[in-house]
């Protein structure tokens, strides 16, 4: 069993959007860990995406020509559109976290001769030190901030993989709770069988404050192929369930594909399409016709003008409210809402390759 380093840092979110990142293990991974997200909407550095605070003065007069009817359609949508990514990503940063503090508990505790899933593991400056008990749980004790608490169920797989996410590409069957305060008490869990691989997360997260309940599943297929210089690897999946809080609740139908080729650089190539329904304020709306094509290379925006294609509208009683468009400049390629009066709000930013 090999040691991963344990990541310092878990963000379930915080606002809307939340930039979640964790970077876990002392190894290369030669870019494995980059599928363990693949395709799941992870749209690198839609921290911007918010940008709703209009006037917000108009005459709010109800027949959706209001700038506050404006504002309420844009706070809407960008939080639709982030929803499912912020809980597949507190997941998935769940999951990582708390595999790799079950590994350095393993090794601490009997050389990774067994799994040691309860105890605790205290920060101690650039260090964790074990400790038995409770035995019950695993804790993981802070330096600052609230403790992490992970209750594990199943937790099976490959331990000689380099690092968590290499762990996550192979063959693997993990079910565990995690728990901190201010942060979320959620059921995670994540399994691949040959081509055949699901995930899902359902609990709370607090998100700017707020109480959230989700419930979302993914399933689908991932296919993986090395040889020569390096990998690829092609993922198809399906996403759906709900996410509930104060004033808000959205129905998930959604479906992801992505292409990873890693070659000496790192290609992605990503399709989210979807007709997922929502209520915020009192008002229904539904993504009708959402298509979002992007492609990366080694994390920067490739082609935005002969692969990128962003479309769809958000519809409220049936009639367009805004829709989805791609918006580039020279240092951005934004996915962003584009309410009738012509105002845009951005979703998704992925950053332009720099001279």
């Amino acid at each position: 069993m090999r040691t991963w380093m344990l990541c310092l840092a878990l963000v379930w979110g915080t606002t809307w959007p939340v930039a979640v990142g964790c970077t876990g293990g002392d190894g290369d991974g030669d870019g494995d860990g980059d599928g363990d997200g693949d395709g799941d909407g992870d749209g690198d550095g839609d921290g911007d995406g918010d940008g709703d605070g209009g006037d917000g003065d108009g005459d709010g007069d109800g027949d959706g020509d209001g700038d506050g009817d404006v504002e309420a359609h844009k706070a809407a949508t960008v939080k639709a559109y982030l929803a499912p990514q912020v809980a597949n990503d507190a997941g998935e940063n769940a999951m990582v976290i708390a595999i790799t503090a079950v590994v350095e508990a393993s090794v601490q505790a009997n050389g990774g001769v067994e799994l040691v899933t309860t105890g605790t593991l205290t920060e101690q400056g650039a260090a964790f030190v074990y400790s038995a008990g409770p035995n019950d749980r695993l804790v993981i004790d802070w330096a600052a901030g609230a403790d992490t608490e992970i209750f594990v169920t199943t937790l099976d797989g490959y331990f000689e993989a380099e690092t968590v996410e290499e762990f996550l590409s192979e063959p693997h069957d993990v079910n565990l709770r995690y728990v901190r305060s201010g942060e979320g008490d959620a059921t995670v869990t994540s399994s691949e069988n040959g081509a055949d691989r699901s995930a899902s997360i359902s609990g709370d997260l607090v998100i700017d404050g707020q109480s959230y309940t989700v419930n979302l599943t993914k399933s689908g297929s991932y296919t993986y192929d090395h040889g020569g210089n390096g990998h690829s690897y092609e993922s198809t999946e399906t996403m759906a369930g709900t996410v509930t809080g104060p004033d808000f609740s959205l129905v998930a139908v959604e479906e992801f594909w992505a292409f990873t080729s890693v070659f000496g650089q790192v290609v992605t190539n990503r399709i989210r399409e979807g007709s997922t329904a929502f209520t915020a304020g009192g008002t229904d709306y539904v993504f009708d016709g959402l298509y979002i094509k992007e492609q990366t290379i080694d994390g920067f925006a490739d082609d935005t003008t002969g692969y990128w294609d962003v479309s769809g509208d958000v519809l409220v009683g049936g009639a367009p409210v805004g829709s989805l468009a791609l918006s580039v400049n020279d240092v951005t390629s934004d996915v962003v809402f584009v309410s009738n009066n012509g105002d845009q709000t951005v979703l998704e930013s992925t950053n332009n390759p720099q001279d």
